[in-house]
């Protein structure tokens, strides 16, 4: 009897551990959620960060619940953005980050700089550049020290990625 009591234990604590890695994932998510990320490409980057591991697109759909198509769509928007990383492992191709969530949120933060804001920026001066309403001068301030802010962020959270290296390689 005490073997088949282990057993449950055993059952009982890793289904207690999934759960709680189902609710970190879901957390880190929702972070990158809030930067601007999709739901699923959020989902696969928290997992893959959580493993800090080459997995397969096939493994990931496995844990995730994702079709193969939605992964591999979602795998490529995350090799644009220089979060993750591709290798072939015999036939099939693993996936993997070599950020930690600190450059995670970096990258994130820098392309909504660097693409978001200067698209928007290049647009009100170029298309609304006739146009003389208060308003529109007000957004451009309004978006320029955006701008700035987000260089200051950028600025501290490479510091900071710096200090951590240094950290983990000292």
């Amino acid at each position: 009897m005490p073997k088949v009591l282990n057993i449950i234990h055993n059952i009982h604590s890793f289904v207690k551990v999934r759960n709680y890695m189902k609710d970190i994932r879901g957390d880190l998510a929702n972070i990158f959620n809030k930067v601007g990320m999709r739901d699923v490409d959020a989902n696969i980057l928290a997992e893959i960060l959580i493993l800090d591991e080459a997995v397969s697109v096939d493994e990931l759909s496995e844990k995730l619940g994702y079709s193969i198509s939605g992964i591999t769509s979602s795998l490529h928007r995350l090799m644009k953005m220089h979060l993750v990383f591709r290798n072939k492992n015999g036939r099939k191709y693993v996936y993997q980050s070599n950020s930690n969530v600190l450059s995670a949120l970096f990258h994130l933060i820098e392309d909504i700089k660097r693409y978001d804001i200067h698209n928007l920026l290049r647009k009100i001066n170029n298309e609304i550049s006739d146009y003389k309403d208060e308003k529109i001068k007000k957004l451009r301030s309004k978006i320029e020290e955006a701008n700035k802010y987000l260089i200051k962020i950028l600025t501290i959270l490479n510091e900071s990625i710096d200090e951590s290296k240094e950290l983990s390689d000292g």
